[in-house]
């Protein structure tokens, strides 16, 4: 295009981007005022207003990661000076610590303290700060167990910051054996300028170890279906207090039918009662049991207490026990007799006589051939050489007594129905050769044996068993002296006893205890209205008391291991009357020590004589000196 013709912006970048040496033609009007422009270097014009605009450069990455965490970090740090300068005085409940110390195990029936301690971290107090503590079902005071103890609550006032408040808490706790008990502690409070209530609590986990109520049912372990069965269960307290509102609760199997018990009950539940420590309570209960042969039967018992029930039932649980009786139908139903008891563990003493008497009979609708009838004794408890029996042999190589076709004839052939007898004895060990025992009993062993021929035709090989067992119970005995010159306290007045003036006497106990541990000895006796109790006692410890309106000595034992013995001794006045010169009065009644053997489950007892102003036993006693002078 002509310069004439182009624009003067045209003509301007024509001029700016035509390269070196090259002629641009100038317009003619501007020819003349070439002249007049002036030479030199000049600065680039500035860019058309119209042209494109250049992009932007994006920031990198790791500039705009350094900005965010750079603006992360101012807020952060704004939100903790909010905290420090402006909410540092707020109350949290996570800033209450409640701490509980304790024993992770305890005995049922025991008292458990707990040691409870509320510590306020936050920076302002709390008021009106409040404990609560609750208890499982059951729980008794500590202070009075017949009373219930569901909870404890304590008002505590105001806790300052920083404060720690610290509580004791007592209870004795009931439950069945292995039983996991949890303890919750609450503590409820408000704060400054708020009516609502705030709470924080812990909760305390224990377990107890033993049950308080211990149960022990005995029957046999194998019965005809259809034969009367007879359990005895045993309800003892192991706990350290009285326990009130107790049951047993019996839970039959199918096919066991009650016929008599000893105790009334009410849907299976019997009433206990009040149980002292180490007392007991015996429920005896009598049923048919029917089923097939080799039918499992298990017979569940309960203990717990029914305080809080209303209808009876047991509201909390104390111990659990099963008795399980298999159902057999023995070839020969054979029935032994233990000195007159047909079921259970008889218990005998020392140096005492067990008579046994078997019955059998054929219960087969068809012949028994050649049956014979095994005993087999076993247990160290039994003197061999004391058995003796009757139309059988005993076998002293292997303590077996048979009955068979050459004592007895009749069992050579069994008719159905027909039935034979047959009868034993022996005698327990006693002195050193029972002492050296631990729970001795004596096992008897009862076997059948036969043959028949069945619906085949075939000979058919028979057999059945029965198992008694003997305990053997501890020796428990006591002896009791009355001197004047020796002991452990010092006796006055004239000797012998002269009427109208008062002559002390000491009384010397001894307590013996044999092979199996006795629980909750105790020895008693009392003195006529002429003698009086001084208080002088030996241990003085407590456990010989005296009760004046029943004039009654009382000593408590206490538990004995086997083969140990205790002593005890208390001081008496006698002030004889002019009525009892030239005779030796009575000064203390025959004393009786009981307790119960924890290995037999049954009381024993003994018995020692009156003494009287003979005092025999005194090293420097002389005939003269037992009469009232």
């Amino acid at each position: 295009m002509p310069p004439e013709d182009q624009s003067p912006l045209d003509r301007l970048n024509s001029r700016l981007y035509t390269p070196k040496g090259a002629s641009v033609p100038m317009p003619a009007h501007l020819a003349t005022r070439t002249a007049e422009i002036p030479r030199g270097w000049n600065p680039p014009p500035t860019p058309p207003t119209n042209s494109a605009p250049r992009p932007r450069k994006k920031l990198p990455f790791v500039v705009r990661f350094l900005i965010l965490a750079a603006g992360f970090f101012v807020i952060a740090a704004g939100t903790t000076t909010y905290f420090l300068f402006v909410g540092g005085r707020t109350v949290s409940s996570n800033n209450i610590a409640i701490t509980i110390d304790g024993p992770t195990t305890a005995a049922g029936g025991d008292t458990v303290p707990l040691v409870i301690t509320i510590e306020n971290h936050n920076p302002v107090a709390i008021s009106g700060a409040t404990l609560h503590v609750g208890f499982p079902e059951g729980t008794r005071s500590a202070e009075d167990v017949t009373q219930a103890y569901s909870h404890y609550d304590e008002s505590l006032g105001d806790i300052s910051a920083g404060q720690a408040v610290t509580r004791t808490v007592r209870a004795v706790l009931f439950g069945a054996e292995n039983q996991s008990v949890v303890i919750p502690a609450t503590i409820e409070y408000r704060t400054a300028n708020s009516n609502s209530t705030f709470q924080t609590q812990k909760d305390y986990a224990l377990t107890l170890t033993t049950s308080p109520v211990s149960i022990s049912a005995t029957s046999v372990s194998q019965i005809s279906s259809g034969q009367s069965l007879t359990m005895t269960i045993l309800v003892r307290s192991n706990a350290a207090k009285p326990l009130n509102n107790l049951a047993l609760r019996a839970q039959y199997p199918f096919g066991f039918s009650v016929t008599s018990s000893s105790i009334d009950g009410n849907n299976g539940v019997f009433p206990i009662g009040t149980l002292n420590p180490g007392e007991e309570q015996k429920l005896v209960i009598t049923g048919v049991l029917t089923g097939g042969n080799n039918d499992l039967r298990i017979f569940h018992f309960t203990a717990g207490s029914t305080e809080s029930s209303t209808n009876g039932a047991l509201s909390v649980i104390y111990a659990n026990s099963e008795s399980d009786i298999t159902i057999t139908k023995p070839f020969l139903d054979i029935g032994l007799s233990l000195n007159n008891q047909l079921s259970g563990a008889p218990s005998v003493g020392a140096g005492d006589t067990v008579n046994g008497l078997l019955k059998w009979t054929n219960t087969l609708p068809n012949n028994v051939l050649d049956a014979q009838v095994t005993i087999s004794l076993a247990g160290t408890g039994f003197d061999p050489a004391s058995v003796s029996t009757q139309d059988g042999f005993y076998q002293s190589s292997n303590a077996t007594i048979r009955f068979d076709r050459d004592t007895n004839a009749g069992l050579a052939n069994l008719a159905p129905g027909d039935t034979g007898t047959g009868t034993f004895s022996f005698k327990i060990k006693e002195g050193s050769a029972l002492a050296s025992l631990v729970n001795p009993t004596v096992s008897i062993s009862v076997s059948g044996s036969g043959r028949r021929v069945n619906e085949a035709g075939v000979p058919e090989d028979l057999s059945s068993t029965l198992t008694r067992t003997v305990k053997i119970a501890s020796g428990l005995s006591l002896s009791s002296n009355l001197v004047k010159t020796v002991g452990p306290f010092a006796n006055t007045g004239p000797w012998p006893p002269i009427a109208g003036k008062a002559t002390t006497y000491t009384v010397m106990l001894t307590a013996t205890n044999g092979v199996n541990s006795i629980g909750g000895a105790t020895v008693s006796m009392t003195l006529p209205s002429y003698v009086t109790f001084t208080g002088a006692t030996s241990p003085i410890d407590g456990s010989v008391t005296y009760t004046a309106s029943t004039h009654t000595v009382r000593w408590v034992v206490g538990d004995m291991n086997p083969n140990t013995n205790r002593q005890s001794a208390f001081q008496i006045s006698f002030l004889p009357s002019t009525s009892q010169q030239g005779s030796s009065p009575a000064l203390v009644s025959p004393q009786t020590i009981s307790g119960t053997d924890r290995f037999t489950q049954i009381p024993v007892s003994a018995t020692a004589s009156s003494l009287d102003t003979q005092t025999r036993n005194d090293p420097a006693y002389q005939t003269v000196d037992g009469a009232v002078q």
